[in-house]
């Protein structure tokens, strides 16, 4: 499926807010090669940016702001009543910070980070009963799957997230 660009005019068919060239550019300036300047590697930056898209819209409760077109659009931007850093943005913008966050989330694929991770039913180490009495705590026995716990931090994506997020994520806090 090739990429269809989110310009900020809220595209019915759009899965992107980058280009398979922004994202080379962005990961290289970084150190990292995405894949290789073929054919082939092409195909994997843009199923790569793909699924960064499709993490960016998951996490649509946190951004201030609604989409412009809700019932049309496919992507999460634009937004009208938005704010990036506390300011508010033209609803035609596509935040610079957003994009970073995609590319960002191509590295972390790149690094071995499933965004979207599945887990079957009746996996194993899951605790089923726990006595605080004498200490007595039991695991389920199943299909000897385990579900960690421990998703990976990802703090660039955070960090270039957090400008997006709405007011009830930007409380500010002061010592009287």
């Amino acid at each position: 499926m090739p990429l269809i660009i989110e310009d900020g005019t809220a595209k019915d068919d759009s899965n992107s807010f980058v280009t398979v060239e922004e994202a080379r550019e962005y990961a290289e300036a970084r150190g990292v090669e995405l894949a290789p300047e073929d054919a082939a590697g092409d195909l994997a930056i843009e199923q790569m940016l793909i699924v960064a898209g499709d993490y960016l819209n998951a996490q649509e409760s946190l951004y201030s702001g609604q989409r412009v077109k809700p019932l049309e659009q496919a992507m999460c931007y634009p937004r009208i009543n938005s704010t990036v850093y506390g300011n508010l943005i033209v609803e035609t913008i596509i935040p610079i910070t957003l994009k970073k966050a995609q590319m960002q989330l191509c590295i972390e694929q790149k690094n071995g980070v499933v965004l979207f991770p599945s887990y079957a039913a009746g996996a194993s180490g899951v605790i089923i009963r726990e006595k605080v009495g004498p200490l007595e705590t039991e695991y389920a026995s199943g299909s000897g799957m385990t579900i960690s716990l421990d998703a990976p931090a990802m703090s660039a994506v955070a960090a270039l997230l957090k400008p997006l997020y709405g007011q009830a994520f930007g409380l500010r806090t002061l010592r009287i």
